[in-house]
């Protein structure tokens, strides 16, 4: 999320988001870049950054307002035009560059933007840095500038996809797709002009779908969080898959064969289940988050491997599979993660290692995908001011009471959105109907919380 107050500018759990030219202005992208920059250059590091951005209307002029504060800093900027935020990590863990910047609301409606933070190493930033560039940012400025002959200046890359395509071709190297006919979304995103391609070169069919951007179509009834609206397209074109990024790429979602939705639990069990039946899965855990289906966890028993739970956010899963040597990770989103591969989500690299799958086992992504029984899952949002406490003594009394009645059938997840104004409120159990009544019962103690924001409200903004 962008700001607390109309001043404070706050990271959630992806970056900094909000409304453009709303809840988040250029003035504050200058001031989050003039932040990252002093944060750089004390750390001594005055390699350039790289940025890039995804095609929304604004992110032009989040862009240039980004880059204006690096450079305030004294640090150059190399700017690497619209690419996804997979292949801006990349090019910041590969580049003789000192870090990374995407402007990019991920999976956001186009009204949306903001700005996603890496590292030299492409991978997002540690909570504590996030806490000390929130620091700069938000505090009066009374250090000296640099002088006007030491500002940073910006420079532009030549063919920023050519060593990010290489690198996704190699990690399905001496693989063919030749057979396979795929139905690809991109969302209206940032993958449109490159993602598809890719897939034709390693040899499938390919229908591609939402690949015209126009600055406000992104995301707009079509990628990873409408994977839906290609279930028409795969079932009347007989393919075997249907592949969904959103407006970034760094998120993904397949339909099979059938026209059945699946997710990142389904993508993370048909990975470590092929590879741990033939002896690669050097570490038998898959890490997922609170929001891992119950299912998952089940089926990977009884193959022998382990779930680990994480809080939500692909920062806080990468670190545990670092700490654990886990090959595979991600949330039900689609952010999944290969740690031989990368250090963020990447939709394009998850795809790709299902369609080896396929190609290895010569069988339907149903059949792949099915033998993983989900458990129930009822999940839904109330509007909420994210910075206001949930926890009242009634809704922590209704949660205990809750789960004293599921006991070991069912579990409960109530979370902020990190990115939205928003509260999840999710429940699991073995009976779709008694998840349902768990979900409602909280969510009309929420709707009577003075932090939940009416519909009315929710209008206005």
């Amino acid at each position: 999320m962008a700001v607390g107050s109309r001043d404070q500018i706050r990271f959630g759990t992806d970056g900094v988001r909000g409304i453009a030219n709303d809840t988040l202005l250029p003035e504050d992208v200058l001031r989050l870049g003039y932040a990252y920059g002093r944060y750089l250059a004390a750390q001594g590091d005055r390699r350039p950054l790289v940025i890039g951005r995804d095609p929304r209307l604004s992110s032009t002029m989040f862009c240039s307002a980004f880059k204006a504060g690096v450079c305030s800093a004294g640090i150059d900027v190399l700017d690497s035009g619209v690419l996804s935020s997979p292949a801006l990590a990349y090019l910041a863990g590969h580049l003789e560059v000192c870090a990374g910047a995407m402007i990019s609301a991920s999976h956001n409606p186009a009204h949306h933007n903001g700005v996603k933070l890496f590292d030299c190493h492409g991978q997002k930033l540690a909570a504590a840095a996030e806490l000390e560039i929130e620091e700069l940012a938000n505090s009066p400025d009374r250090s000296p500038r640099v002088d006007a002959t030491e500002v940073g200046c910006v420079g532009h890359l030549s063919d920023p996809l050519s060593h990010y395509l290489d690198h996704l071709r190699a990690s399905v190297s001496g693989v063919s797709l030749a057979g396979l006919k795929v139905v690809f979304d991109s969302a209206n995103g940032a993958a449109s002009g490159y993602g598809a391609q890719l897939i034709r070169e390693l040899g499938a069919s390919v229908i591609h779908c939402n690949h015209e951007p126009n600055g406000i179509n992104i995301n707009t009834r079509c990628g990873a969080t409408y994977p839906q609206g290609i279930r028409g397209a795969v079932l009347t074109n007989a393919a075997d898959i249907g592949i969904c990024v959103d407006g970034d790429a760094d998120r993904v979602a397949l339909v099979d064969e059938h026209g059945t939705v699946l997710d990142g639990d389904h993508i993370k069990w048909v990975w470590a289940s092929h590879e741990h039946a033939r002896g690669r899965l050097r570490n038998p855990t898959v890490v997922g988050t609170v929001m891992s289906n119950l299912g998952l966890e089940i089926a990977l028993k009884q193959i022998g491997c382990g779930l680990v739970r994480t809080l939500v956010g692909d920062r806080y899963v990468y670190e545990r599979m670092i700490e654990m040597g886990a090959l595979v990770g991600g949330e039900p989103s689609g952010h999944i993660i290969f740690s031989d591969y990368a250090r963020t989500g990447d939709g394009l690299l998850s795809a790709l290692q299902i369609l080896r799958v396929m190609h290895e086992t010569g069988a339907k992504l149903s059949r792949l995908a099915g033998t993983m029984r989900k458990t129930p899952q009822v999940l839904r949002s109330v509007p909420f001011d994210t910075g206001t406490e949930w926890r009242t003594p009634a809704i922590v009394r209704a949660i205990a009471d809750w789960e004293d009645r599921l006991g070991e059938t069912g579990r409960i997840v109530v979370r902020e959105s990190g990115t939205e104004p928003l509260l999840r409120v999710m429940c699991e159990c073995t009976d779709p109907a008694t998840a349902d009544r768990v979900v409602e019962d909280l969510l009309g103690l929420f709707a009577k919380h003075p932090g939940a924001i009416s519909a009315a409200q929710k209008a206005r903004e």
